[in-house]
């Protein structure tokens, strides 16, 4: 069984599966698919996602904010949290007072909003789970400095993060 905190952007673009309005080119098309897929493996393994804890629950607060309730991202994350509890881990963050959340300083990307994935990951120690991410170009432009600090992340769309992050 592994562990996981999976980035926000990994539930949206797999929403975006099938909605061709909402999809500008064949990259996004195929990175909609590669979420889509792995979020329907997740949800078919024993595998654990890790988020914040109750008392807070900003990671699952922005996946259901950035979810539409008629979508298969969303059908996924409700067959979660149907399951067992033991599938979704709370991990303790502590926040600043602007409600970000606290990390070392040379973990402190410049997006304030996804130190919380930074936070919940440090909070695993000493088997911190990979951050999965789907297309933020942000986390690749931090990667060396997030690997060095102990921090890994998945890519599962890098040759669309690569495209992104050359236009």
């Amino acid at each position: 069984m592994s562990r996981y905190v999976i980035e926000t952007n990994v539930w949206v673009m797999a929403a975006k599966s099938g909605k061709v309005n909402e999809i500008s080119d064949e990259a996004e098309i195929d990175a909609t698919e590669l979420c889509l897929n792995w979020l329907r493996q997740f949800a078919q393994s024993h595998d654990q996602m890790v988020v914040d804890s109750a008392l807070i629950y900003r990671i699952l607060k922005e996946y259901l904010h950035n979810l539409r309730a008629q979508s298969l991202a969303r059908d996924l994350l409700n067959q979660l949290e149907r399951q067992p509890r033991d599938r979704i881990v709370d991990i303790a963050i502590k926040v600043d007072h602007d409600g970000y959340a606290l990390v070392p300083t040379h973990l402190a990307i410049a997006d304030r909003n996804d130190r919380k994935f930074i936070a919940v990951v440090l909070g695993c120690a000493p088997d911190q789970p990979p951050i999965v991410n789907g297309t933020d170009t942000d986390w690749d432009k931090e990667k060396d400095r997030l690997i060095v600090g102990g921090i890994d992340i998945h890519e599962l769309c890098p040759h669309y993060i690569r495209q992104k992050r050359k236009s």
